[in-house]
C-alpha cells in the first residue's frame, strides 16, 4: 500500500545506549524519505513540521537524520527528570500519528529486543498504550530462552490490549531436517 518498512537492532554490547534500534529504524525512514521525489519529499517535510513544531529538536537527539529533513530547529528550553521524558514522549506520539496513518502505513521491525534498554521499553510501552490509529505495525523479535517472566520486556507484553490492537505472539522453533531440504 505504499507504506515504508523500517527496522532496527539491539545489540548486547551497547545495551546501556538508550534508543538504539529505535534510532536505526527512524533514521533508515527518513533516509527513505530523502530519496523521495521533490513533491513527496515536501508533503512529508510539511507533515512531520506540522506534528512536532517548534519542538522537532527534542527528537533529534535519537534521529540525528531528522534534522536533515527539517533543517535547523529552535532549541528547545531544557527541562529535567519528568518533565523531559514528558515532552518527549508528546511530540514522539505525535510525529508516528503523522508519519504512520492508514493511507501510509508504517511496519516497525525491532530485533534482539532481550538487550531493549529501560528508555526504549517506557518508548514501546507508550505506543503500545497511546498509539490510537491505524497505520503502525510493530514486530519485535526476541529470544525466548534470554527472556524470563522478570525481564522488562515482558512489561509490554502483558500490557491489556487497548481496543482496536492486538498482540499477537509467534513462538518460532528450530528448523528441522525436511525444512532444510
Amino acid at each position: 500500500k505504499g507504506g515504508y518498512f523500517i527496522e532496527g537492532k539491539f545489540n548486547q554490547y551497547i545495551s546501556n545506549v538508550p534508543y538504539t534500534a529505535i534510532s536505526q529504524a527512524f533514521d533508515s525512514f527518513f533516509s527513505q524519505i530523502l530519496v523521495e521525489p521533490e513533491d513527496v519529499f515536501k508533503k512529508w517535510k510539511d507533515e512531520i513540521q506540522s506534528a512536532v513544531g517548534d519542538l522537532g529538536k527534542v527528537l533529534n537527539d535519537i534521529v540525528p537524520v531528522m534534522s536533515e529533513v527539517q533543517g535547523d530547529q529552535p532549541d528547545v528550553p531544557f527541562l529535567e527528570g519528568q518533565e523531559a521524558d514528558n515532552r518527549f514522549n508528546l511530540v514522539f506520539i505525535s510525529f508516528l500519528k503523522a508519519i504512520a496513518t492508514k493511507n501510509q502505513p508504517l511496519l516497525l521491525f525491532i530485533d534482539d529486543l532481550q538487550w531493549i534498554d529501560a528508555a526504549s521499553i517506557r518508548l514501546l510501552k507508550l505506543i503500545r498504550t497511546e498509539f490510537d490509529q491505524p497505520g503502525l505495525c510493530v514486530i519485535g523479535a526476541y529470544r525466548d530462552n534470554e527472556v524470563d517472566v522478570a525481564h522488562p520486556l515482558m512489561e509490554i507484553l502483558n500490557l491489556r490490549n487497548k481496543e482496536g490492537i492486538t498482540l499477537q505472539q509467534l513462538e518460532l522453533t528450530n528448523l528441522q531436517l525436511p525444512h532444510l531440504k
